[in-house]
């Protein structure tokens, strides 16, 4: 009779035990593979990460140089993007070519290393640092578009690392906070 009970409570705690998994899964941390190399160098495509879901209570809790992960509705299809928070509400953020400023500042940058076609720069904002690519052998007929605009409230200006190679709000403009559904977390 005991090996019963002991295989009843060694099975419940299994079966408990995969059902908190899956919770946590579902509804606390995510496993995201990035499929572009937008956030390249620090993200290539291919890389796994561990994502927060629903990480932040209001935009006033986002930081600068928080990777966030938000959804976005192109042609009738929602997708999910990942890029890099560089500019708050009430920010005002300028990027032209190589250079990007937040309130008349600009980015501290310092060469790292050349890898193949990127050059590889160190980008200080505030005092989070992270490492950007720029692609030196894009067709420079068409150059990258220039941003300068004031973040308005409950939106955030979100880059890609891969400052020549992302649709990020160069592109598309300021993103709404309500659309960010996770955060990177390693």
């Amino acid at each position: 009779m005991r090996p019963l009970r002991v295989g009843i409570s060694l099975g419940l705690l299994i079966v408990l035990g995969l059902a908190a998994t899956i919770v946590f899964r579902f509804f606390v941390i995510n496993y995201v593979t990035i499929p572009q190399d937008g956030m390249f160098p620090g993200l290539p495509a291919g890389s796994r990460v561990f994502t927060l879901r629903r990480p932040y209570q209001s935009v006033n809790d986002v930081k600068r140089g928080d990777v966030v992960v938000f959804t976005r509705d192109v042609g009738g299809s929602t997708y999910k993007y990942i890029w890099r928070v560089v500019g708050l509400p009430g920010d005002l953020v300028e990027v032209s070519n190589e250079a990007a400023s937040l309130n008349w500042h600009a980015l501290k940058h310092e060469t790292v290393r050349k890898e193949g076609q990127y050059l590889i720069v160190r980008e200080w904002n505030g005092d989070v640092s992270y490492e950007i690519a720029y692609n030196q052998m894009l067709d420079r007929s068409e150059p990258p578009p220039i941003a300068s605009m004031r973040v308005p409230g409950d939106h955030l200006f979100l880059l890609g690392d891969n400052r020549y190679m992302a649709e990020d709000s160069t592109f598309i403009g300021p993103v709404p906070f309500a659309s960010i559904v996770e955060k990177k977390i390693f």
